[in-house]
């Protein structure tokens, strides 16, 4: 049997990685997008004020105490700097990033592994890694 011919999916195959894909896709905007209503949750109120010292000119490890490393701080100022205390900001900043390293990481799959394997890596990634229960827990209460 060719080699090609098996790597060439069937329309209808394709088409239901589509429709997985833009389902787990909204999935994964919806649960993020409703983070802006949990302002500064857990870690990430600590992290931003991590980026807040380094970006106002404080020290970090002498005004400000946190086992991360310092590059946390460093790349967290850049964001303090764009976006001060907007919340939304920092959520659709995050968003913008993990579908863009969701496109990186499905570019590579597809050259690296078969052309066919962006599309189910890009549903895995945008749905599974980003969508979380808790978020759409935290939405509905």
């Amino acid at each position: 049997m060719d080699c090609d011919s098996q790597s060439i999916p069937s329309k209808p195959a394709t088409a239901a990685w589509w429709v997985v894909g833009a389902i787990l896709l909204a999935l994964a905007v919806a649960s993020r997008v409703g983070m802006i209503a949990w302002p500064f949750l857990n870690d990430s109120g600590l992290y931003i004020y991590m980026g807040k010292t380094v970006a106002t000119g404080g020290v970090l490890y002498r005004d400000f105490y946190e086992t991360k490393l310092p590059g946390v701080g460093l790349i967290t100022s850049v964001f303090w700097r764009l976006f001060g205390e907007s919340w939304a900001g920092y959520v659709l900043s995050q968003l913008a990033l993990a579908l863009l390293a969701a496109l990186v990481l499905a570019r590579a799959s597809s050259r690296h592994l078969n052309k066919n394997a962006a599309l189910p890596h890009i549903s895995f990634r945008c749905g599974i890694s980003e969508f979380r229960l808790d978020r759409l827990h935290r939405l509905s209460t």
